[in-house]
């Protein structure tokens, strides 16, 4: 399984694109999920953004928090997603290279309505290539399964059913969130 993966992910990393802005459909997909508490990202100059989604679900009444790396887990800040979209917000460079919230005070993963994460790639059954760290992985083993998992990529990064690596511990995603559009999977 483990060279499976690294395969994968050497193919992820070519496709591998400028950063672009996620569909509105994903602020109208959380809507419709009348999601009050949402967990995201903030994006890496390669990935998909999904900030707009946020600023619109914060301005609709949605708290929101953003995802920070602390020692092998994340932590889950509560931001203002519109001055972070200004740069008017407390954001920092974390020690992998992300972009995280400086401070803030933490949201339980588990009190989110609705999670939104980033992947080098998604198949059509939900599966999700992360980046290696397990850090996803780790933070998702404890939200119940009823809550919604959107992953963000780019359009190339949606490959078909089956082409994605699975391990036992791996969450599914529900949707799939682009630059042009939104694939709703189910429930996982």
């Amino acid at each position: 399984m483990t060279s499976l993966k690294a395969l994968a992910r050497a193919r992820a990393q070519r496709q591998s694109l400028p950063g672009a802005v996620v569909t509105p459909a994903l602020a109208a997909h959380l809507h419709e999920l009348g999601a009050q508490r949402i967990a995201g990202f903030l994006a890496l100059p390669s990935e998909v953004d999904p900030l707009p989604a946020l600023v619109a679900a914060q301005a609709a009444g949605a708290d929101i928090a953003a995802a920070r790396v602390d020692r092998q887990s994340l932590l889950f800040i509560r931001i203002d997603a519109a001055a972070v979209a200004a740069g008017a917000a407390d954001v920092t460079v974390g020690a992998l290279g992300v972009r995280e919230p400086g401070s803030g005070a933490a949201v339980q993963l588990a009190d989110c309505d609705a999670i939104v994460v980033p992947a080098l790639a998604c198949d059509l059954t939900g599966a999700r290539l992360g980046r290696g760290g397990g850090y996803y992985d780790r933070a998702l083993a404890g939200v119940a399964a009823h809550i919604p998992v959107i992953v963000v990529v780019h359009d190339e990064q949606v490959w078909e059913a089956g082409d994605v690596p699975v391990e036992p511990h791996d969450r599914r995603v529900t949707a799939i969130a682009t630059p042009t559009r939104l694939i709703l999977l189910g429930k996982r």
